[in-house]
């Protein structure tokens, strides 16, 4: 079987394989492939696979581009996360960027003031 009809049914039965593929697997170059399937009316490049849409960082619905979150609700829900006092244990909301210093920074606990960070350390 000659090249040529080895690139035309190489496309034939997978047309989702390259150009460039194609030419390494006959050892011809992208051109003659080019070329040949041009002449035979095939297609020359492959179809591009489609992307999914973006999806809601917190709650997972489909959003147009440029976004990360469907609503407001859920980017507050995301930023802000509700964590306990490591002295006094009542519950209140911190950003998520603080937490990640405070992680970075090396700090173990989560105070909710000044003054009960201080009572924590004097507890050590």
């Amino acid at each position: 079987m000659g090249k040529k009809q080895e690139i035309i049914r190489l496309r034939q039965y997978n047309p989702l394989m390259t150009g460039a593929t194609i030419a390494r697997k006959v050892e011809v170059c992208k051109q003659y492939v080019s070329k040949v399937l041009k002449a035979e009316g095939l297609t020359t490049s492959v179809p591009r696979p489609r992307k999914l849409p973006r999806q809601c960082d917190l709650c997972g619905y489909a959003i147009p581009k440029r976004q990360r979150f469907c609503s407001s609700e859920c980017r507050e829900t995301y930023l802000y996360l509700l964590v306990t006092c490591a002295f006094c244990h009542t519950s209140f909301t911190r950003r998520r960027s603080d937490i990640a210093l405070g992680h970075r920074r090396g700090y173990n606990a989560i105070y909710c003031s000044r003054i009960c960070f201080n009572k924590g350390q004097k507890d050590r």
